[in-house]
């Protein structure tokens, strides 16, 4: 038979993969998995989920490898080399989060010596200071789901599902497994490495970064900028020490709103965005498991269930979303400042949480509902929310509990008299009327996704799904403006905006 260099081709998921190579007269060796895909479309109606999947041929797979690492080649490693010892190269990176650690872990591989700055502390020592403020409600403004080695996403969960589609990708997957991570995540539609797993994975790449000569500074919060003749010369921290360099590049992530404030104050450009606000919410996961996957609902050779939703209002041009979905997880406290409340989501690599949640948001639009005069208005706008809701949470509680109510209640706005079930959320909850303490058309605009959702899963407004609030860090309200070419700043010749805190990711992978 003719030997294809690449097959496709889909099996009910509890039918074993050997036997379609047996069946077909080919040799399973030969051949190495690029795609799976799990298809539930019809399952609550009784359809028999399956598996779509991709092979290619090993050789054509070395050739992809051969790609990959043709990024950090010899020869490219050499011309490198040349050009350092003709000018003075210095770079400094803001941040530790998936922009900062990849572009640390890419500088290392052309042999380049890089400083990197970070805001928070290492995994270790950040893990102890979230379960402080978890159990105790005591807040390290420095140290916490959003700051420290690994950044905001890459500690809390490590979702890498990406909609951006680049040929760098498979590099990004590539290096993580050979730090450890699972070899699924090459080949899954929605690979996750779990909070679990993650941690080992940042400090294996650190570990490896500061054997190459990468200089770590921890604990250093750059609050100055000396910017002179359109070039930074030198950073800042809070203590007064100064770091210098010739090249910067800033991933500090979208919580990092004190830099902000200092890019502004020293003009460099900036302009406002678009961003999204709303709740967390989280059903139990047999109820997920039983609304999607119908009679294969108790099957454990199937995946924890996930959802994405999504509701336009073409009219209003508004709508909702659901965004960092988290199958068998669990709903966190994340601010960063002492006096506000945030929330977020994770799950651990073997998703069996007894809940499952997802972040459900609306548009906040640039100029509509901020003031498009204020560069800073939607800083402003993010902060005042979460404000609102901390003390809320003082006032009727200890202030480390995250507000919260019944779905149902959200949408009759009306609190009953029953006792909000057991949850996943570490901190706590206290039940609050969000559907009063959210802007009004952010409530109208998710109730009418809720009702959509509803139509798109039956049974999603379920009677013991409960809403969390206030999810606002979805993205930064501001973008660092940059050329599109040199990704330089447009006004900063030796500024290099990245990540999400730039505008210019929407998770880890992008990031």
């Amino acid at each position: 038979m003719k030997i294809e260099k690449k097959l496709k081709f889909s099996l009910v998921y509890d039918e074993n993969v050997e036997s379609y190579f047996t069946k077909n007269n080919i040799d399973y060796k030969n051949y190495h998995l690029t795609a799976k895909t799990l298809d539930a479309r019809g399952a609550s109606r009784g359809k028999k989920p399956s598996y779509h999947y991709e092979y290619i041929l090993i050789e054509q797979d070395k050739i992809n490898n051969e790609f990959i690492h043709e990024l950090v080649s010899d020869e490219v490693k050499q011309k490198v080399q040349e050009k350092l010892q003709s000018s003075p190269f210095e770079p400094i990176i803001i941040g530790l989060g998936p922009a900062g650690l990849f572009a640390a872990y890419t500088l290392m591989k052309y042999g380049v010596k890089a400083t990197i700055l970070e805001r928070g502390k290492p995994v270790h020592s950040r893990m102890r200071d979230i379960a402080q403020f978890w159990r105790k409600g005591k807040l390290d403004s420095d140290s916490n789901v959003c700051f420290g080695h690994g950044g905001a996403g890459l500690f809390s969960d490590g979702k890498l599902i990406t909609r951006v589609k680049s040929p760098y990708i498979k590099n990004v997957m590539s290096t993580l497994v050979s730090y450890g991570a699972h070899p699924s995540i090459v080949y899954e539609s929605n690979p996750h490495l779990g909070s679990n797993k993650i941690r080992k994975i940042i400090e294996n790449m650190v570990e490896d970064m500061e054997r190459s000569g990468h200089d770590f500074l921890n604990s250093f919060n750059v609050n100055k900028l000396q910017i002179e003749n359109k070039m930074i010369h030198s950073l800042e921290n809070d203590k007064g020490e100064k770091v210098e360099g010739t090249h910067f590049l800033l991933a500090a992530g979208h919580s990092a709103t004190n830099l902000y404030y200092e890019l502004n104050r020293n003009e460099v450009a900036l302009a406002q965005k678009d961003f999204a606000i709303g709740v967390r919410i989280e059903h139990p996961r047999k109820v997920m498991q039983k609304l999607q996957y119908g009679d294969f609902s108790n099957d454990e050779r199937l995946p924890t269930v996930r959802y994405r939703l999504s509701y336009h209002d073409h009219e209003e041009d508004r709508g909702g979303f659901s965004f960092c979905m988290c199958p068998g997880g669990y709903v966190l406290s994340s601010g960063t400042d002492v006096d506000g409340l945030v929330t977020n989501g994770m799950s651990n690599s073997k998703h069996n949480s007894p809940w499952s949640n997802s972040a459900i948001v609306c548009t906040i639009k640039a100029g509509e509902d901020f003031d498009s005069k204020n560069l800073m208005s939607g800083l402003e706008f993010q902060r005042n929310m979460e404000k609102t809701f901390y003390n809320f949470s003082v006032a009727n509680a200890s202030g480390k509990e995250i507000p919260a109510c019944y779905l149902t209640e959200f949408m009759h706005g009306k609190l009953n008299s029953d006792i909000l079930p057991t949850n996943s959320c570490p901190s706590g909850v206290v039940k609050a009327p969000l559907y009063e303490m959210l802007p009004a058309q952010v409530t109208k605009h998710l109730r009418q996704s809720f009702e959509k959702f509803n139509h798109q899963i039956k049974g999603f407004i379920h009677s013991q799904a409960i809403l969390y609030a206030p999810e606002t860090r979805t993205s930064s309200p501001l973008m660092i403006k940059r050329d599109k070419e040199t990704l330089k700043s447009l006004n900063v010749s030796n500024l290099f905006p990245a990540g999400e805190g730039a505008g210019y990711a929407g998770g880890i992978t992008s990031a």
